[in-house]
């Protein structure tokens, strides 16, 4: 996931800036002012800002309906290739996806739109030539959405066009399928991209883009195996097993000996069969509590636990620990404590599936 460090919220959501994009901006002004001069500098720096914004409004726009579906967004990230949403999870359905994708590209075209209607009613209401007033940075920035709003239509992952056609497959598919067809047209368009890239523009910086894109095409569709993965694993394959169990009224001592032992999990508190709370490894082990050893468990242990229903899928409630921020959660399966699940024991398991140690 790409970092960076906030600069403001907007409808809660939190918008950051990578170092990425601070270095590319001062090093486009250190070129423009070295070769033409500061106000040079300064006007193209300006130019960058401005298409940055626009790009923030236009991921804004994607994030707003992705929250209209109930989906939370953790964050936009503005970096050296355009803006990154980051999401809780993926759309559930394809409809949803669909338009969570399809407003993106429209916000760019108004944004040109409403700058050229701009300029041509300035350069009529001041009787100016409106062909002379299109040689400004004002006209930039239209031309620069314009790019952006044709490029992101383009049906290839990662633009928004690719996921459109994603949607579209979707309906009639399932999502892994989905994926799958959508990468396969998006590399076909990807070679002649490259092709034209190559021998009628001569860029070899379209060629780069096209296999950033191809790279991009990749990771989507080992995103949609490793979900459909998940899908077909209950979470009991990943929870910790054996975990030692207290009671209420058992000293704090006795969670601070199994934690301090090599013990991983949150452990479980039960009271007369049943339930009752979670003792946190971070809590037991504060500096003020290991010096109260006899202090009952129970004035420690946390009573607001959420419990995970045994039967789920393993991608079911990975999006869910994701989503809601889980601690450890005690695994019930018909009516009986099995197991902890967590975030460390998912990781776990997903690096022995997968052969990562």
């Amino acid at each position: 996931m790409i970092g960076g460090f906030q600069i403001c919220k907007i409808a809660g959501i939190p918008i950051r800036i990578n170092i990425s994009l601070i270095l590319l901006i001062g090093l486009f002004f250190f070129l423009s002012a070295r070769e033409d001069g500061l106000y040079a500098g300064l006007t193209t720096a300006v130019v960058f800002v401005a298409v940055f914004v626009c790009i923030a409004i236009h991921e804004l726009a994607h994030s707003l309906v992705t929250m209209a579906f109930g989906i939370k967004v953790r964050g936009i990230t503005l970096w050296l290739l355009g803006g990154v949403a980051q999401l809780d999870r993926l759309p559930d359905k394809p409809y949803q996806e669909l338009l969570i994708a399809i407003v993106g590209p429209p916000v760019n075209f108004a944004i040109c739109g409403i700058i050229m209607i701009g300029q041509w009613a300035g350069s009529a209401f001041s009787r100016g030539n409106f062909l002379q007033s299109l040689d400004n940075p004002l006209t930039m920035i239209a031309m620069i959405n314009l790019t952006i709003g044709v490029f992101n239509s383009i049906p290839a992952f990662p633009m928004d066009g690719g996921r459109v056609l994603r949607a579209i497959i979707w309906w009639s598919t399932d999502f892994l399928r989905a994926t799958r067809l959508t990468n396969t047209i998006s590399r076909v368009l990807l070679v002649l991209l490259g092709i034209l890239g190559i021998f009628v523009l001569k860029s070899w910086m379209a060629v780069l883009v096209v296999i950033f894109l191809w790279m991009a095409g990749g990771a989507e569709v080992r995103a949609a195996e490793a979900k459909a993965a998940l899908e077909r694993i209950p979470v009991t394959q990943a929870m910790f097993t054996g975990c030692p169990v207290l009671s209420p009224y058992d000293p704090l001592r006795l969670g601070q000996q199994y934690f301090g032992s090599g013990t991983w999990c949150d452990l479980p508190v039960i009271y007369d069969g049943r339930l009752v709370g979670m003792l946190r490894r971070q809590d037991a082990l504060r500096a003020d509590l290991q010096l109260q050893p006899d202090r009952p468990t129970y004035e420690t242990m946390d009573r607001e636990f959420v419990t995970i229903d045994g039967t789920q899928t393993l991608a079911t409630v990975a999006e869910r620990f994701q989503r809601d921020r889980l601690r450890d959660s005690p695994v019930i399966l018909d009516n009986r404590l099995v197991g902890v699940i967590s975030p460390d024991s998912i990781n776990a398991y997903l690096s022995q599936l997968t052969g990562h140690h």
